[in-house]
């Protein structure tokens, strides 16, 4: 028995709605000396789009992590 696989089809995608977020300072959390965690709390901001309008309300935020070594390259996620 033989079995075909479909092709990849490439993904249809269209604009939905775009977020911007205010923050405020980031607040210290730890790590070592070549890693540093803050946290930055979101304190408002905005949706817009063809899909979704809407306002941001404060009390979200997320982790910032920043590396120091071999490189530096940082790492952020918010919750909305």
């Amino acid at each position: 028995m033989t079995t075909t696989i479909d092709p990849l089809r490439e993904p249809a995608l269209e604009f939905a709605f775009e977020i911007r977020v205010e923050v405020t300072e980031d607040r210290h959390v730890g790590r070592g000396s070549d890693e540093r965690l803050t946290f930055a709390p979101i304190v408002g901001g905005t949706v817009d789009g063809p899909q979704l309008r809407g306002e941001v309300l404060p009390g979200g935020g997320g982790p910032v992590s920043v590396s120091y070594w071999p490189h530096t390259g940082q790492d952020q996620r918010c919750c909305f």
